[in-house]
């Protein structure tokens, strides 16, 4: 009787503790974190924020400003800017029409199969559009990733916990056969990003398992870097050379209407402004 008491009271506590765990996360709490990325930003309010119970562990942006993220992505997160983060990335999405940029790129790309009468030729070509697509789709989830950055340090939150929250979702692969970056290369592009342009970020450090695994993992890299002047000059002009990317691509935008595209040039005009 005793066992079977203690047996109920244990299975007690871990269900209310998986309870907590699956239900730490909201709606409306997400609601909450990703209105303020935006309001903190300046950025449109008009983007619905979905949370959808399933294990899957992901999360999107659509065409319509919705963005969607799974309870299985959710149950892993820790604290709020591991949220904010990801949220900003989804938010990053949109303010660089990725989603629509893609649609367009598939479209054009099917168009020109469907001209191609010789059936082999079709389908090297098919071949070589999912290549390129891929390829687009991850240069899409580095810029996501920066601007993220960008827009969680304008709203407070601390950039590593992006990192963080990537860590615990990113997978190691041949980056030419998937449509997201290999999870070491983005997690140390996103490190560096941080580093060049936040760098009191990177100082204070984050508390996670998760940040402190990605640290051991890169300390190597980061090591070689920091002790030997040319590959840390190389760091530093691959991090001005983006720098001056995205500021191009900002004066770009700035010359349209669209809000969205105000939002990114007023914001990557404060990019390591306080350095």
């Amino acid at each position: 009787m005793k066992r079977f008491i203690i047996l109920f009271f244990a299975l007690f506590v871990f269900n209310n503790c998986v309870t907590e765990a699956a239900t730490q996360y909201t709606e409306s709490k997400v609601t909450t974190i990703g209105q303020k990325v935006l309001t903190e930003n300046n950025l449109p309010k008009e983007v619905t924020f979905n949370v959808v119970e399933s294990e899957t562990i992901n999360a999107y942006a659509d065409t319509n400003n919705n963005i969607v993220i799974y309870t299985g992505l959710l149950n892993l997160l820790e604290k709020d800017e591991e949220l904010a983060g990801i949220m900003s990335h989804e938010i990053g999405h949109i303010m660089k029409s990725h989603c629509y940029k893609q649609t367009f790129f598939k479209l054009a790309l099917s168009i020109i199969i469907s001209k191609i009468t010789n059936q082999y030729a079709a389908v090297g070509a098919e071949v070589a559009s999912g290549f390129a697509s891929n390829k687009v789709s991850r240069e899409h989830e580095y810029d996501a990733d920066y601007t993220s950055a960008d827009l969680l340090h304008k709203a407070g939150y601390n950039t590593l916990g992006l990192i963080s929250a990537l860590n615990k979702i990113s997978d190691k692969y041949i980056d030419v056969l998937s449509d997201h970056p290999s999870g070491d290369k983005r997690l140390m592009a996103l490190y560096d990003y941080i580093n060049y342009n936040y760098p009191d970020d990177v100082k204070k450090g984050y508390s996670t398992n998760s940040y402190k695994s990605f640290l051991e993992t890169a300390k190597t890299t980061i090591d070689k870097r920091n002790n030997d002047s040319k590959t840390y000059e190389k760091y530093l002009n691959t991090q001005k050379k983006l720098k001056e990317k995205r500021d191009k691509a900002a004066q770009k935008m700035m010359k349209t209407n669209d809000p969205w595209a105000t939002g990114y040039s007023t914001l990557m005009l404060m990019v390591g402004s306080e350095n």
